[in-house]
């Protein structure tokens, strides 16, 4: 996770997706942590489209997840597709159960 942190500080998108290479080949890439910490480094970088691909991968996602992309729209000069995002999580959680969940159910 550290590593991922430096490469958005340091805007190093290229050492990023190297790891997330790794990532792939570990199997660790729908993991919803690794997800997270890679949405967030290529949100960093301005890479928004494969900030889309690792959220689209992971399939049981949280309300962190869910944030991440709405927080990679909203600092990319996105924010309709931000809204959107806050509005389909919304509803997502909601059809679940009836309710928004906290932070640490899944959705």
């Amino acid at each position: 996770m550290c590593s991922f942190v430096a490469c958005s500080a340091l805007s190093a998108v290229e050492e990023g997706r190297k790891i997330h290479e790794d990532a792939i080949r570990t199997n660790w890439e729908t993991d919803v942590f690794v997800g997270a910490a890679l949405i967030d480094m290529y949100a960093k970088c301005s890479c928004v489209e494969s900030a889309r691909e690792v959220f689209d991968k992971i399939l049981v996602r949280d309300v962190v997840l869910w944030n991440s992309m709405i927080a990679t729209y909203a600092q990319n000069g996105k924010p309709d597709e931000s809204l959107d995002y806050n509005l389909t999580s919304s509803q997502k959680m909601i059809a679940e159960n009836g309710k928004r969940k906290s932070v640490g159910e899944r959705i």
